[in-house]
């Protein structure tokens, strides 16, 4: 297990009520995708993405009455392109 620490100067969060109340069904979409969906009869939830330093990530989520942690490497820049995007277009 590896822990990171990401000072809070650096910590954003992005609202789902202004992506709820977006224009963009991309942002709508992505609004029902975090309040859960089911996989193979298992509720999922995304709980937390965490974006550590631009090189290291992961997604919390719930499966059922556990949460789950995963981290992939190569997934970051797309999920940090995500944010900032989701940033700036909502702050």
């Amino acid at each position: 297990m590896e822990k990171v620490a990401v000072p809070n100067r650096h910590f954003r969060i992005v609202d789902k009520d202004k992506l709820r109340k977006s224009n963009q069904e991309f942002f709508r979409k992505l609004v029902e995708l975090l309040e859960g969906y089911s996989l193979e009869g298992v509720k999922v939830k995304p709980v937390l993405l965490c974006i550590a330093d631009g090189k290291k990530s992961f997604l919390a989520f719930k499966e059922g009455d556990e949460l789950v942690a995963v981290t992939i490497p190569l997934v970051v820049l797309l999920q940090k392109a995500m944010f900032e995007a989701l940033w700036n277009e909502f702050t």
